[in-house]
């Protein structure tokens, strides 16, 4: 029977899928990290989610494009050991006003910020309690409320 990490992720992953069809980039993209992710090829993820970096470094931001980042990260810190799931939890939630600011992704952005404070909440026993609340308010807003 699957643990609770794992039904979440397995539902994160089922919201986010959707979003494969709209655009063939997104779909490429979305599908190698979660082929990479359930390979557990932690080094693949990371290598994607740099050249995201770039991406994003070259071009004007966009909400789809922001997702793909939040995803990767979001992969890496469920994958990783404790040190890297630190480090990818707070990049992904150095990119909590992106949700605020989204128009089209809004609510799934909110659920991966949600997975990412309870990751930084799991490996970070001193942001632990404000953390795990944050996650929860998180997951109210990805649910539609405010």
């Amino acid at each position: 029977m699957p643990n609770q990490k794992q039904l979440f992720s397995i539902l994160l992953l089922c919201t986010i899928s959707h979003l494969s069809t709209a655009d063939p980039l997104q779909s490429e993209v979305i599908q190698s990290g979660l082929k990479s992710y359930l390979e557990s090829n932690t080094d693949g993820l990371i290598k994607m989610h740099d050249m995201l970096l770039d991406e994003a470094n070259d071009d004007s931001q966009t909400e789809a494009l922001n997702l793909q980042i939040l995803f990767h990260e979001f992969l890496i810190s469920d994958l990783s050991s404790k040190k890297q799931k630190k480090k990818f939890s707070a990049l992904c939630i150095s990119r909590s006003d992106l949700a605020a600011e989204a128009i089209n992704y809004q609510a799934e952005l909110f659920a991966l910020l949600s997975a990412c404070y309870g990751f930084s909440a799991e490996s970070n026993f001193f942001k632990a309690a404000s953390h795990g609340i944050k996650s929860g308010q998180m997951m109210e807003r990805a649910l539609g409320g405010r």
